[in-house]
């Protein structure tokens, strides 16, 4: 019978392996203090996996895995870096996720369908999201009025390299009311615009290949040059191998066809609300594959219906397209920030922003903040971020 001080001991040694486990394979920041409660819970997601997958954890080199349980949510994931996932949930909403590298998120849910992700590292709030039901409607096929019919055309042949930027790129200016636009700036980037058309829109002549995004990812050493294999757990508590494998990189370049997004704009999106090119370019690190595009976070139950890579990445490209056919409007204030002013450093980050591009109207409804307040007086979050990834990857950004 093993003593109580062998059994301390154990536990001890336990989660020092744990700990030198995740330092070795990159999964930690440089600041490894964390507190008693913290390392408990680690503990609790490396228990939480299937039995025969307890130890697959040690052995992942290039490849990611989706387990899900016998209802068909997803349970937990286990990434190529060593960094694991334990997804809980309350009938069909997720209402937490916690991971080996010290973060969690709690889902707080309202009846008028809002939802708060609350993002903890270390069992300290990080910072909150907010997501309203509202952004998950979508109109898929059907054309509201003739500008959406033109602006489906014009798409269409812009995606077949028929026309070129500047007649896509009209269909904003014809659009333009007399009124000036009030400009918004955020450490020098005017934060109006985002994107043009042409810059959001598919073009075949110059988007990137999937072989293109798979070299992509993998010099950015990101868990997504590797595939994802999907397992399921058995009446005995075991995984097996479903036989099905999504590979991100074929993932992202069918979507961004099938939608008529620039698969450049599902990178950025994948990277601004989850971190799963680098980690290095947000402030708070969510890597996970179920919650990707940060679509579908509802209190009607979608969450079973939009978990999981693939459904994210195809549904919110569409969701964009959709938005960009239907709903976008110029010279219009749009509420972010939670309509909130606020004064930092002796700058004021007004509660509302005048777009005048038709992306900045879908980019501000899908993340209706200009920056992150709750980063300040860091700059950071928010479209912002959105902007700095784009401009960083492909274009010029200066600080």
């Amino acid at each position: 019978m093993i003593s109580k001080k062998m059994k301390a001991l154990t536990v001890f040694s336990l989660l020092a392996s744990l700990l030198l486990l995740s330092l070795n394979s990159g999964v930690y920041a440089a600041e490894t203090n964390l507190s008693k409660r913290t390392l408990d819970e680690i503990s609790a997601v490396y228990d939480s996996l299937p039995k025969n997958l307890k130890q697959k954890k040690a052995n992942l080199i290039d490849e990611n895995i989706m387990i899900y349980d016998e209802s068909g949510r997803i349970k937990n994931e286990i990434h190529s870096d060593g960094r694991i996932y334990d997804i809980q949930w309350d009938n069909d909403r997720i209402i937490q996720v916690t991971d080996t590298a010290g973060y969690k998120t709690v889902y707080d849910y309202s009846k008028n369908g809002q939802v708060v992700e609350n993002i903890f590292y270390n069992n300290q709030l990080q910072t909150s999201y907010f997501r309203e039901k509202e952004l998950y409607q979508i109109n898929l096929g059907k054309f509201s009025n003739a500008e959406a019919t033109l602006k489906d055309e014009i798409a269409k042949q812009y995606s077949q390299g028929l026309v070129d930027s500047s007649t896509v790129n009209r269909l904003e200016n014809s659009s333009v009311t007399p009124f000036a636009v009030v400009d918004y700036y955020v450490a020098g980037k005017r934060m109006n615009s985002l994107l043009s058309s042409s810059d959001f829109l598919y073009n075949n002549d110059d988007a990137m290949t999937e072989s293109e995004i798979q070299s992509f990812l993998t010099s950015k050493n990101s868990v997504l040059r590797n595939s994802i294999k999907i397992y399921a757990i058995n009446s005995s508590g075991n995984a097996y191998d479903t036989g099905r494998t999504v590979k991100p990189s074929k993932v992202i370049s069918d979507a961004a066809k099938n939608a008529g997004i620039n698969p450049r704009v599902i990178l950025v999106t994948l990277q601004k609300e989850s971190s799963l090119v680098t980690s290095t370019d947000t402030n708070v690190n969510r890597r996970a594959f179920h919650y990707a595009m940060g679509y579908g976070a509802t209190d009607s139950g979608d969450i079973t219906t939009y978990t999981g890579f693939d459904k994210q990445v195809e549904l919110a490209s569409a969701w964009m397209y959709d938005k960009w056919l239907h709903d976008s409007k110029l010279d219009v204030f749009l509420t972010v920030n939670g309509g909130v002013s606020k004064t930092s450093g002796g700058v004021t980050y007004a509660g509302k922003i005048q777009v005048d591009t038709f992306p900045a109207w879908v980019l501000y409804t899908y993340t209706p903040h200009v920056i992150d307040y709750s980063l300040l007086p860091t700059i950071g979050g928010g479209n912002y971020l959105f902007l700095k990834v784009f401009e960083g990857w492909w274009n010029s950004w200066y600080d």
